[in-house]
């Protein structure tokens, strides 16, 4: 009896199928073509299963699947799906667009740190170090939510956004120093239709060693792929175009497979 081939060889072969494909035939058979979790299931089916049974250990850690909240088999298809229409790495799907914009930008101004004492953690906080506060790069007409988020929270919690005009480049050049850890961009932005250049941006921020997060809702990976653009991570608020018909609530967030890793097990 042939032996089973492991999950990621699986997956990893299926991609390479995907990405052969054309974008109209990616959207009907990526993640989907053939189901590796169901035999012969027309649709991918909605799994509710918060866990899962394995026989020992072992099984266990051959598969991707032990809680929900961290990967299902459903997710599973949405994200292989999105991951290859954007032609990033991997994809993580969650509850909504915000939650997807939170996620990926936290992840970048997150010092990640091993488990320390209570006591300790006073070193850690931005507001310890006045002149090394982490900075980021927001445009001056952002989605509400979003726009909120940086400018209310964010600060309360050690972040400071440098609010300018994107589309100026010579803006962004001289918004950038040494504790820039991003710059996010929304294009085109919601709702002014702002067009700003992802590929100037990045390179930017690059610079510094900085990242390019990318909302790239109103396009959709359809008629924008910004990580070809030089992106590392991208946005979408799968409630727009993604779902097609606004009766959907999702995010995701599009990247590289380690800094994935790094977003949906912490």
């Amino acid at each position: 009896m042939a032996e089973k081939k492991p999950q990621d060889q699986i997956n990893k072969e299926l991609r390479e199928k995907w990405d052969e494909l054309e974008f109209d035939s990616q959207l009907i058979r990526a993640g989907e073509d053939p189901y590796p979790s169901t035999t012969h299931s027309l649709r991918v089916p909605l799994y509710a299963t918060k866990s899962y049974v394995y026989s020992s250990l072992t099984e266990l850690l051959k598969h991707h699947y032990f809680y929900s909240r961290t990967e299902n088999p459903t997710l599973f298809a949405l994200d292989k799906k999105l991951a290859t229409l954007h032609g990033g790495d991997d994809a993580i799907s969650v509850a909504s667009g915000m939650a997807a914009v939170h996620l990926a930008c936290s992840s970048v101004l997150q010092k990640r740190i091993k488990r320390v004492k209570p006591k300790n953690l006073s070193k850690y906080y931005p507001q310890s170090k006045p002149d090394h506060i982490p900075n980021f790069i927001m445009h001056k007409n952002q989605y509400t939510g979003t726009y909120r988020l940086f400018t209310n929270l964010y600060p309360q919690i050690g972040y400071k956004p440098k609010i300018i005009d994107m589309r100026d480049l010579n803006a962004v050049k001289k918004a950038i120093d040494e504790q820039t850890k991003f710059v996010f961009v929304e294009t085109p932005a919601n709702p002014t239709i702002d067009v700003i250049n992802i590929q100037k941006c990045a390179e930017l921020i690059h610079e510094i060693g900085g990242k390019c997060i990318v909302d790239n809702t109103f396009a959709s990976p359809a008629l924008q792929k910004p990580i070809k653009l030089g992106a590392d991570l991208v946005i979408e608020s799968l409630t727009k175009y993604i779902n097609g018909h606004g009766d959907c609530l999702g995010g995701a967030i599009i990247g590289p497979k380690n800094e994935l890793q790094n977003i949906r097990y912490f």
